[in-house]
C-alpha cells in the first residue's frame, strides 16, 4: 500500500513539474524577438559595365628587380563606404615560382595622386595569390569610411629576385561612366574594374559624383565592332621604322570614335617595361602621302604592353564624327611588340589596313575593333550632405532581443504576470485532475 501511494505521489510531483516547465519555456520561445542586424544596408556601385578581362598587369620591374607595377582610380564617393574589391584576380603559380602578393590600399584625394600617395592611407592590406582567382577579391574595412574623393591603388609587392617573373594581374573592361567621374592611372593606366560597397541612403541617386564641379562631358560608348577577327597562327613583329595603319569607314555625323582597338599583340614574352606602341590620328584627305603630310589630331603612346593581351587606345572626345581616320601606329620601345595575322576577311566595309604605307596583304593584317560614342554636355550633380560615418557596434553595445510576452494575463496581486499557452494549461489540468482523484481514493 505505501508502495502504491509512493509511486502516485512521484507521478503528481512529475506532472506538476512537467507543467511549470512548459509555462515558461512556451512563454519565452514563441514571444522572443530578434534583435536589429549590426550590418547597414548597402548598394554596390561599379566602375565597369559589362564582361571584364585580363588586362592590368602589375608585374613591372626595375633594373634592380624590384616591382614598381601600379595601377589606381580616383573616384567621389556620395556616401560612406565599408567595403571594396575586384570581381577577379589572376596571379601565377607557387610550382614555378610564379606567385605573387599585391596591396590594396586606400587614400584620401589631397589635390593629386602623388600629393596624396606621400600621406599615410586610412586602410591597406596584403595578400598572397597562388593562382588564377575567378571570384575575385575583397577587403571588407574596420571602419567606414565617410563621404569624399578618394584612391585605390593596387600594387605588387613581389619582385623579380628568383628571376621567374612572379605576376598579378587585375581586370579592366569597358568604364561605367565618363573620366569625369573615374580617373585611371598607374603603371597600367588602362580601366581598372572594381566596386565599392556603399551604405545605403534613400536621398542619393548616384554614389559616384563627379570629381571637378565644372560642366562636364558625359560619354556614352556603343558596343564595341569587330572589323577583322582573330585567328591566324602566324605573329608579325613591328621592327623599327615599320608602321601598321588603320584607314575607318566614315564615322556617323552624330557620334565620336572613341576607341581602337587591337585584339590580340605579342610581345615575344615580354611582361616587362619596353614594349610600346605610339600613335597619330589624321583626317584622311585623298591619299596616304598626302593625309600624313598634315599634322595630327591627336597622338600618344601605350606603354608596357603586355604578351598577347588586347591593346586598347583611347581617343576620348577628340575624334568627332562626319569624316575618315587615318591611325598611323609604330614600335616606340626597346622591347618587340607586333599583331597576329587576321585571316583578312573583313567583317565592316570601307575599312582598310596598310602596312608600311601600302595596302596590307591579305594575310598580314591585325585583328581590331572599333567603339562608337556619344558625347553630351551635363551639369554636375548638386553635392549632397556628407552622412555620419557609420560605426560598426561593439558586441556589448548590441541591443539584447526583446522576450516581453506578447500577451500578458492579469496581474493576480501578487506582482508577477505571465502568459499560459494551450499545452501548458492541458498539463496543469492534468494535475489537478489526478490530484483531485487520489484525494477522493484516500478518503474512501
Amino acid at each position: 500500500m505505501k508502495k502504491h501511494l509512493f509511486q502516485k505521489a512521484l507521478f503528481l510531483v512529475f506532472a506538476f513539474l512537467f507543467g511549470v516547465f512548459l509555462v515558461f519555456s512556451q512563454a519565452s520561445v514563441v514571444t522572443a524577438k530578434q534583435a536589429e542586424p549590426v550590418d547597414p544596408e548597402t548598394v554596390r556601385g561599379y566602375s565597369y559595365t559589362g564582361s571584364y578581362r585580363v588586362g592590368n598587369w602589375l608585374s613591372t620591374f626595375d633594373e634592380n628587380n624590384q616591382c614598381i607595377g601600379t595601377t589606381y582610380a580616383i573616384f567621389n564617393a556620395a556616401a560612406p563606404f565599408n567595403q571594396f574589391g575586384f570581381p577577379a584576380v589572376w596571379a601565377g603559380v607557387s610550382d614555378n615560382g610564379t606567385d605573387a602578393s599585391f596591396t590594396a590600399s586606400v587614400y584620401a584625394f589631397i589635390e593629386t595622386p602623388e600629393r596624396s600617395f606621400e600621406a599615410e592611407p586610412v586602410f591597406s592590406e596584403t595578400i598572397h595569390q597562388n593562382g588564377d582567382n575567378s571570384y575575385g577579391a575583397i577587403f571588407p574595412m574596420e571602419k567606414t569610411l565617410p563621404a569624399g574623393k578618394y584612391i585605390i591603388l593596387c600594387s605588387q609587392v613581389t619582385g623579380n629576385e628568383s628571376g621567374t617573373k612572379p605576376y598579378i594581374v587585375l581586370p579592366t573592361g569597358t568604364a561605367s561612366m565618363n573620366e569625369a567621374y573615374i580617373e585611371f592611372g598607374g603603371t597600367a593606366d588602362g580601366v581598372l574594374c572594381f566596386f565599392v560597397d556603399f551604405i545605403k541612403d534613400p536621398a542619393i541617386e548616384d554614389y559616384f559624383l563627379p570629381l571637378g564641379t565644372k560642366q562636364i562631358e558625359v560619354i556614352t560608348r556603343d558596343e564595341a565592332v569587330i572589323v577583322l577577327d582573330t585567328g591566324g597562327s602566324e605573329a608579325h613583329r613591328l621592327g623599327d621604322g615599320d608602321t601598321l595603319a588603320i584607314l575607318t569607314a566614315a564615322i556617323p555625323e552624330d557620334k565620336y570614335l572613341t576607341d581602337l582597338t587591337f585584339l590580340s599583340m605579342p610581345t615575344w614574352s615580354n611582361n616587362g617595361p619596353g614594349s610600346n606602341l605610339s600613335y597619330a590620328v589624321y583626317v584622311w584627305n585623298t591619299n596616304y602621302p598626302k593625309t600624313v603630310s598634315e599634322e595630327p589630331l591627336t597622338s600618344g603612346e601605350i606603354k608596357d604592353h603586355h604578351d598577347n593581351q588586347a591593346l586598347n587606345i583611347n581617343f576620348k572626345n577628340t575624334l568627332k564624327g562626319g569624316v575618315r581616320y587615318l591611325i598611323v601606329t609604330r614600335s616606340s620601345g626597346t622591347m618587340a611588340i607586333g599583331f597576329w595575322q587576321s585571316p583578312g576577311t573583313f567583317q565592316q566595309s570601307n575599312w582598310k589596313v596598310y602596312l608600311n604605307e601600302k595596302t596590307a596583304p591579305k594575310d598580314q593584317m591585325p585583328g581590331f575593333s572599333y567603339t562608337l560614342g556619344t558625347v553630351t554636355l551635363v551639369d554636375p550633380p548638386q553635392p549632397t550632405e556628407t552622412p555620419a560615418p557609420f560605426e560598426t557596434p561593439s558586441p556589448e553595445n548590441t541591443p539584447a532581443p526583446d522576450i516581453t510576452p506578447k500577451e500578458t494575463a492579469e496581474n493576480n496581486g501578487s506582482g508577477c504576470s505571465t502568459s499560459i499557452t494551450p499545452t501548458a494549461g492541458i498539463a496543469l489540468l492534468a494535475v489537478l485532475f489526478f490530484s483531485q482523484r487520489t484525494h477522493k481514493k484516500q478518503r474512501h
